[in-house]
């Protein structure tokens, strides 16, 4: 199970490295010391790619927080109350409680895993964020519901809400169809491959059939 999961553990553990190692001590150092103005320039995370300091740390972690009332809002508008209603179509992307508790890994992991997702050349459109939003609501939330959820969240400004909104689902999803890919070698599989493959079970079963009738 390790070794076909291999990537995924590498990179989890990765992310907790980051964290452990360096997120931690900087936060309890530079976000809370007297210094303010000079450690929210301080580096926390760093990876192949990309970096944060202690404010863009603090203001994605915001962003999250405004997606997740964004995507509850919408969810029990729709008439959602359980994990029961929850949408089956759609990955679920809520935060738990553990998650908010441990929110600083859960932003730095979802900044490098959909940095991971670009640089191997995936993209999530405007449509399916659409797509991702109408199936939060169940299928019953309007477009003026969805202003009037946007314009009561964070700072209640509704055009930044959208954007903040719009960026976060994006990387989620990102981040969802990577990690995805990864963990289900099935999903990776071409087309052709899958044909090769079905035409060499079925031929042989056809092959073998015939022995039997001659």
């Amino acid at each position: 199970y390790f070794r076909k999961h291999t990537k995924v553990f590498l990179a989890v553990a990765a992310v907790l490295a980051i964290f452990i190692l360096v997120v931690g001590d900087a936060i309890t150092r530079g976000s809370y010391s007297d210094s303010g103005a000079a450690s929210a320039t301080q580096t926390v995370a760093t990876w192949n790619g990309g970096k944060l300091n202690v404010a863009q740390l603090q203001s994605l972690m915001m962003q999250r927080k405004i997606t997740d009332d964004f995507l509850k809002g919408v969810f029990v508008t729709g008439g959602g109350q359980t994990g029961y209603d929850f949408p089956t179509c759609v990955p679920p992307l809520l935060l738990n409680e553990q998650q908010l508790q441990q929110l600083e890994t859960e932003v730095i992991g979802l900044e490098v895993m959909a940095d991971l997702a670009e640089q191997a050349g995936m993209t999530v459109s405007d449509t399916l964020i659409n797509h991702y939003i109408q199936e939060m609501g169940l299928r019953k939330v309007t477009g003026e519901q969805v202003t009037q959820i946007l314009s009561n969240i964070g700072q209640q400004n509704r055009q930044a809400n959208e954007a903040i909104v719009f960026n976060t689902l994006r990387k989620m999803l990102l981040q969802f169809f990577y990690r995805r890919t990864y963990g289900d070698a099935s999903l990776v599989v071409l087309p052709q491959q899958r044909w090769d493959d079905w035409r060499k079970v079925n031929e042989g079963i056809s092959v073998e059939a015939a022995g039997r009738r001659r």
